[in-house]
């Protein structure tokens, strides 16, 4: 039988390796973004500083507010512990409010097609 309908050990070894590289590959994104956001909050707080001191005026100063918020965020992400934290939660809701979550049925093929895959796999087999 080429489908089955019960995944194997190795089949739920593989998608939990599979969602630990995905998650990996979150967090070096994440990474990533703050080798060119470091730059920009840098920058940012010295312009804006700049034109504090020129305006004498704090209005100046108030989209620090926003982009210290966001820093905050992403560093949390990339170096604390923010995927633990979402992993935790995820298994929470999975967990307690389980009817919120509408994910379609997935089917496996039907016996019929089953056969006739592999009769047509057979079939390739004798002619090569």
């Amino acid at each position: 039988m080429l489908y089955s309908t019960v995944p194997t050990a190795s089949q739920v070894e593989l998608a939990r390796r599979m969602a630990e590289r995905q998650m990996a590959m979150q967090v070096a994104t994440v990474r990533e973004l703050m080798v060119w956001f470091v730059p920009f909050l840098a920058s940012s707080y010295g312009f804006l500083y700049y034109g504090y001191r020129k305006t004498k005026s704090w209005v100046v100063m108030f989209p620090l507010i926003p982009i210290t918020f966001g820093f905050g965020y992403q560093v949390h992400f990339a170096y604390g512990n923010k995927t633990n934290q979402i992993k935790t939660l995820a298994e929470k809701i999975m967990s307690t409010e389980a009817h919120m979550m509408a994910v379609p049925e997935w089917s496996s093929p039907s016996e019929a097609q089953q056969q006739a895959q592999q009769e047509r796999m057979k079939e390739e087999y004798r002619t090569t």
